[in-house]
């Protein structure tokens, strides 16, 4: 998924409208990005749901939107976080 280079999310969080502000700041290669989030409404994990489910793009390791904290590159369950 291509994404633009600045732009804005406009998505509903439960029920309630949410919007927030984006701008890539650095990619890093076709892995990870650095974005800058400016969020125009205070829902409970907007940044994250927007990451995730709107620009397909979810924080790295959150252990709610991303699959990357279940699993390392080896296959392996990550104890990041867990006790």
């Amino acid at each position: 998924l291509e994404l633009q280079k600045s732009g804005v999310i406009s998505k509903n969080i439960g029920g309630r409208p949410a919007l927030s502000k984006f701008r890539i700041v650095k990619s890093y290669g076709t892995k990870a990005l650095q974005l800058k989030v400016e969020t125009r409404t205070g829902r409970k994990h907007q940044v994250r749901v927007h990451c995730a489910e709107s620009l397909g793009r979810p924080i790295f390791l959150d252990p709610i939107y991303s699959s990357s904290h279940s699993t390392n590159v080896n296959g392996s369950k990550n104890s990041v976080g867990k006790k």
